[in-house]
């Protein structure tokens, strides 16, 4: 039998349950009410654009951005489209919204619907008359999101203008396709990105990615339709999975696809070579992918992906004289010589990266005086700053999650 004291003991534990479930189930449909995540990407003109994307329930179908420079400006109005997210998950809605016709180099700040949260974003300037900053990171959502919070709130106290995201950023996809991709994933890279990747003047940080092996259903060999959320999600680089962006008269990026929805030769191959060739003018100009062509952790000669990049693309890197390629993939960081033509050279392209944004446990890198093409290599959870000068020179810095910085290099024009 239960006394008075236990019974009145129980009815307060009851109570308790019922209120914190009420609570949770009223916090979960407040937090579904408003957008999940917004987040920035450009499809052009990076000087006078800007394109933000949100997620929201499938009812909030307004694809609206209000816009403005400052607040004794009325608001301004522009209007994009939505879809679906795949998979599956049709409840919620994917925003596109490019807002045309920005002042270079200027600040706006921005809300999406009838949010009532103000962001704001930076344009990048048309020509190069001061530094310019931004960060390099791959294979980022690995472990647990507290050590991508961690390198997200790191990588944000250098205050980049944008940042290159260099595949396997969420790690979604099943390796043999049989399953869906893990949407809560991607939810869950992109609010911590919009949570902590927040500059010192409360700026968000666009995004520039690439397609990956862990955000591909198969891994490699694929088409468009096995990396659903990755096409769904980013309007950069496009269903062709290759593109480019140009920075005003100064900086030509291009994003490339290490054999995951496209093969590395052929359309792809040729494209590159059309595609610098009309670009060489450029003082600076980067290569972004994701599988690297001279790997730190990985053979050198028993990755197929990593033979066909020396084999089809190198060349081309060479011909046209790239300045920096980003490579990611083995989980550490490496340095390369410069190279040209398969040995060191003065003249020859920087390889820089290797992977290791989000990953706990970073792989052991060969050393230097193991492979006659690295320069500097470590075994740290890492991403690059790379600062961009106007007189053509360059410098990158390797940083640890903790922010230390265990590399630095400098290229003089």
């Amino acid at each position: 039998m239960i006394d008075n004291g236990d019974n009145i003991t129980v009815k307060k534990s009851l109570f308790s349950l019922i209120f914190c479930t009420f609570c949770l189930f009223f916090s979960h449909i407040a937090a579904v009410e408003s957008p999940l995540v917004v987040y920035l990407t450009w499809q052009q003109h990076p000087e006078s654009t800007m394109t933000v994307h949100w997620i929201s329930p499938e009812k909030e179908s307004d694809d609206i951005v209000y816009y403005r420079q400052n607040d004794n400006e009325p608001w301004k109005k522009a209007v994009g489209i939505h879809d679906p997210l795949p998979e599956g998950r049709s409840d919620f809605l994917i925003h596109t919204v490019e807002i045309l016709n920005l002042q270079p180099d200027s600040v706006y700040f921005f809300k999406v619907g009838d949010e009532n949260k103000i962001n704001k974003f930076k344009t990048m300037p048309r020509e190069m008359t001061k530094p310019i900053r931004f960060i390099d990171g791959g294979d980022l959502y690995h472990d647990s999101v507290e050590i991508l919070d961690k390198t997200n709130t790191t990588a944000a106290k250098f205050d980049p203008m944008f940042a290159f995201l260099g595949g396997d950023i969420a790690y979604a996809a099943d390796k043999y396709g049989r399953k869906p991709e893990d949407f809560s994933r991607w939810l869950a890279f992109l609010q911590s990105w919009h949570k902590n990747m927040v500059t010192s003047d409360g700026r968000m940080v666009p995004v520039l990615p690439v397609t990956s092996n862990e955000d591909t259903k198969g891994r490699y060999d694929q088409t468009p339709k096995e990396a659903p959320f990755f096409y769904a999600l980013f309007a950069m680089p496009g269903q062709q999975g290759y593109n480019v962006l140009d920075f005003g008269n100064y900086m030509t990026v291009v994003l490339l696809d290490s054999g995951h929805t496209h093969p590395v030769y052929g359309d792809q191959a040729s494209w590159l070579e059309k595609t610098l060739k009309i670009r060489e003018h450029f003082p600076h100009k980067f290569a972004v992918y994701h599988v690297p062509a001279y790997p730190c952790v990985r053979s050198m000669n028993k990755q197929p992906v990593s033979i066909h990049i020396r084999n089809h693309w190198v060349p081309i890197f060479e011909k046209h004289n790239l300045s920096v390629a980003f490579e990611h993939h083995d989980h550490a960081y490496k340095r390369s010589v410069l190279i040209r033509n398969g040995k060191e050279d003065p003249t020859g392209v920087l390889y820089l990266g290797d992977g290791g944004y989000g990953v706990s446990n970073p792989r052991k890198p060969a050393s230097p005086s193991e492979r006659w093409y690295l320069a500097h290599t470590a075994q740290k959870t890492n991403f690059i700053v790379g600062t961009l000068f106007p007189n053509g020179n360059r410098k990158f810095m390797a940083v640890d999650h903790e922010g230390d910085v265990f590399d630095e290099y400098s290229m003089e024009k």
